[in-house]
């Protein structure tokens, strides 16, 4: 197995790790950090740590199809067990966690808004409202790992793990909904694009496989990396932003470039 930690001051990639390699990166996990274990690409089991939320847990089992998190509060030597479980094989042990399948990005999940300082406690009490966020018609949530890559570089596969699963909402007038963490290395990325550069990070996004240049003009990438970087401006002083994707069909929407105003 591939052990991976990811931390804001490091990424570490150990081979063939050992128990106290994994207890130590799971005490170790801060603020956004998380640490990934590895059978193959598609199959691992992942651990985070969000300051509003505690010890976030994830596995993938073989395909994005297969992608489940667990729901109620899990403490860090609950992380532990269940890690050095998976890491020996011992299947019963780590799946004995109340596991729930969630989506995983893909393209029938359209991302409406992006979320700044807010808990999933608040969330879950249905504090929010349509009004409070932040519209992007026809950008998707795969979309936002590709400009994760065009900004920083990395595998889709590798970015993609880094988008935690928070958890979900119901809103009014809306379908099922996710809230993910966008990663810190992507804000601050964001935050330091200066205005003159807007066009050329667009025109770089629009260039990677599976971006919005499909469905969305020149001049809509523009306005819609716009209107990312401003509200990740705005939650620089606050929190990390937070990513609220709507589990609608895109099927039937066309000229999107109207749309955005």
């Amino acid at each position: 197995m591939i052990l991976t930690i990811v931390q804001s001051t490091r990424e570490e990639t150990i081979d063939e790790p050992s128990n106290e390699d994994v207890v130590a990166a799971i005490g170790g996990i801060s603020d956004d950090g998380y640490v990934v274990l590895f059978q193959d690409e598609n199959t691992f089991i992942q651990a985070g740590y969000d300051p509003n939320d505690g010890m976030l847990l994830e596995h993938q089992a073989g395909s994005e199809d297969e992608f489940y998190m667990v729901n109620s509060d899990v403490s860090r030597d609950d992380v532990t067990r269940c890690f050095l479980a998976y890491l020996a094989g011992d299947t019963a042990g780590w799946q004995a966690m109340e596991w729930e399948q969630v989506a995983a990005f893909d393209e029938d999940e359209l991302v409406i808004s992006l979320l700044t300082h807010v808990s999933s406690d608040a969330l879950e009490e249905g504090v929010l409202e349509v009004d409070d966020f932040v519209e992007l018609p026809y950008v998707a949530a795969h979309h936002f790992v590709t400009l994760y890559q065009a900004l920083c570089g990395g595998d889709y596969e590798a970015r993609e793990a880094e988008f935690l699963l928070i958890t979900e909402a119901e809103l009014e007038d809306m379908n099922q909904s996710l809230v993910y963490s966008v990663p810190d290395e992507m804000c601050l990325a964001l935050e330091a694009i200066g205005a003159d550069q807007v066009a050329d990070v667009a025109r770089r996004w629009s260039e990677m496989p599976e971006s919005p240049a499909e469905s969305l003009d020149d001049e809509a990438m523009v306005e819609a990396l716009g209107e990312i970087v401003n509200v990740a401006r705005q939650s620089a002083a606050q929190s990390h932003l937070l990513l609220l994707c709507e589990i609608i069909p895109m099927e039937g929407y066309e000229d999107a470039g109207e749309d955005l105003d």
